[in-house]
């Protein structure tokens, strides 16, 4: 198929705001290493015309001719011509920056979700051309790889954030709120209602800046016995989805050391992410590293000249009514955005199974199967104290992401209160912010990112 109007209008107008291919930045082996990627690999692999070939193939036509265009291929040809001259090109000299920058940068994409990139690239693009690629016909391939290219030209260092970007929200987060810590509580009333105002009252979100969390990070390292910590990216996510993310790299061993922006690290480094939410007052940190809770608290701390906070995970209880209310509307499936997709007992009304798991496809609801069991006196939804987890299907309205399945606990402490944690790995920020408000709007049902140990 020959090129449209409306590809040829695309094409030429990202083009438009490219480098000449003469004018790319010229990296070395060790530069590529340090935003994360083996280009000593890369470059013998694009050598093969073939392995290109099959890197490319996916494109779609809209991408395969901006790219063409930019690198002086005839991009008015089918796409069999289009990935045929293109893959040949790229594998002609592989010494050339900007013909090898085109499988370079797939690392970048490949299996990576589109939310980190799209809030990378909001931040650091232009608004017009952000705009651009962000716009209803551009298919999500496209739109990725462009802004991936486009980060390049534009700020190049953030690549290595957007590695860490996605490794992070792969892991999932859990969810904290700053408020006194146990000293300044043993202080007495004055000094712990003190701490609680400069807490509630703070606006030091314009102070979380790459060089005052640098400082802060020295400091507290310096206390806690010489380990290297390094902020080296901060950004807000202007989306209004998440407030500022902070990104941090903390040395955990000496073996293998290599170097970034100067600083040492190591394999056994810790790649975390900070996300800040009202101002401040509560953060998302990882699940899997234990004393970042503590290096979040000892940097804010700093920040807003107040040592003695601490950030405890947040914990919303949720009535056993609402709970009970919730799993109702479940089994007669009554909500068509969410619908029963799992249930695990730890005390099963089954003499024969006291352990019992059911769990169904992800389009179908579980309705149906529940009907059954109840037909033969097996009743598994009427107590609460006896479910250990409910999963759920939910449908976003995230277009072409559709349904996610998320899976919360039901935990009762000795107080008896209710608590809902759920894991949000490998899930879009977007669809978890969805989930959570949703269920709290709708049902009082209040589930909040984290894992049953916590």
């Amino acid at each position: 198929m020959a090129a449209t109007a409306t590809q040829e209008t695309f094409a030429q107008g990202c083009v438009d705001t490219f480098p000449q291919t003469n004018q790319v930045p010229q990296l070395d082996d060790d530069e590529w290493g340090s935003l994360e990627v083996n280009a000593q690999r890369i470059r013998q692999e694009a050598a093969d015309e073939d392995w290109v070939l099959d890197e490319i193939s996916a494109f779609p036509v809209t991408l395969l001719r901006t790219l063409s265009l930019w690198l002086g291929v005839d991009h008015k040809q089918t796409k069999k011509g289009l990935l045929s001259d293109l893959a040949g090109h790229i594998a002609d000299d592989t010494s050339d920056t900007a013909r090898l920058t085109i499988p370079l940068l797939r690392e970048y994409v490949r299996e990576k979700r589109e939310g980190p990139i799209e809030r990378l690239a909001r931040h650091t693009l232009p608004e017009p051309y952000f705009r651009r690629l962000t716009g209803d016909d551009v298919r999500i391939t496209t739109k990725k790889h462009l802004m991936v290219l486009s980060l390049f030209f534009e700020k190049k260092e953030r690549l290595r954030t957007l590695m860490l970007y996605n490794r992070a929200e792969r892991a999932g987060y859990v969810r904290h709120e700053l408020r006194p810590d146990d000293e300044a509580e043993d202080s007495g009333d004055d000094e712990y209602e003190q701490v609680l105002s400069t807490i509630k009252e703070a606006d030091t979100s314009s102070k979380i800046t790459q060089e005052n969390v640098n400082e802060a990070l020295s400091a507290y390292e310096d206390s806690q016995g010489g380990r290297e910590s390094r902020c080296f990216d901060v950004f807000e996510d202007v989306s209004g989805q998440e407030g500022k993310l902070v990104f941090i790299l903390r040395s955990q061993g000496e073996e293998h050391i290599r170097q970034v922006d100067g600083y040492l690290f190591t394999d056994r480094a810790d790649f975390f992410v900070i996300r800040l939410q009202d101002d401040v007052r509560v953060i998302d940190t990882h699940p899997r590293i234990r004393w970042d809770a503590s290096l979040s608290a000892g940097v804010v701390g700093r920040v807003i000249d107040e040592p003695d906070v601490e950030y405890v995970q947040q914990r919303e209880p949720t009535p056993k009514d609402n709970i009970e209310s919730f799993l109702r509307v479940l089994k007669k499936d009554e909500d068509s955005r969410v619908q029963l997709y799992e249930l695990d007992l730890e005390d099963a009304p089954i003499s024969e199974s006291p352990r019992f798991i059911l769990r169904g496809e992800k389009e179908t609801s579980l309705t149906s199967a529940i009907r059954d069991l109840e037909t033969n006196n097996v009743r598994v939804l009427d107590k609460v104290d006896d479910i250990n987890l409910v999963g759920v299907s939910f449908d976003t309205d995230l277009g072409t992401e559709g349904a996610y399945i998320f899976k919360f606990y039901i935990l009762r402490d000795q107080e008896g209160n209710y608590f809902l944690p759920y894991s949000d790995a490998v899930k879009a920020t977007d669809a978890c912010r969805q989930f959570e408000n949703y269920l709290s709007e709708h049902y009082g049902v209040h589930v909040f990112p984290g894992d049953r140990s916590r």
